[in-house]
């Protein structure tokens, strides 16, 4: 639904990294970028959302207001899923 596949650093797992973005997926759309350091999910902070619960989200129909840390920066985008044809 989104494209995005991410992975969690930091020595408590406590940080999430967009690892990969499909070309032509809403990811992509979003402007999202591999190595993007994903800060806050709908007001929520990533330090209080698991890897788990992103993917989730990610995985809904809806439009997922995001904040990304790129390049010493921080950086509002929206994710807006859809389904796969």
């Amino acid at each position: 639904m989104s494209g995005v596949s991410i992975i969690a650093e930091g020595t408590d797992l406590e940080l999430i990294r967009v690892a990969r973005v499909r070309v032509g997926s809403a990811g992509e759309e979003a402007g999202l970028k591999v190595g993007d350091l994903i800060r806050s999910a709908d007001g929520r902070t990533a330090s209080d959302l698991s890897p788990s619960a992103l993917r989730t989200m990610f995985k809904q129909e809806r439009s997922i207001q995001l904040r990304v840390e790129r390049d010493g920066s921080e950086i509002p985008l929206t994710l807006k899923t859809r389904r796969r044809i």
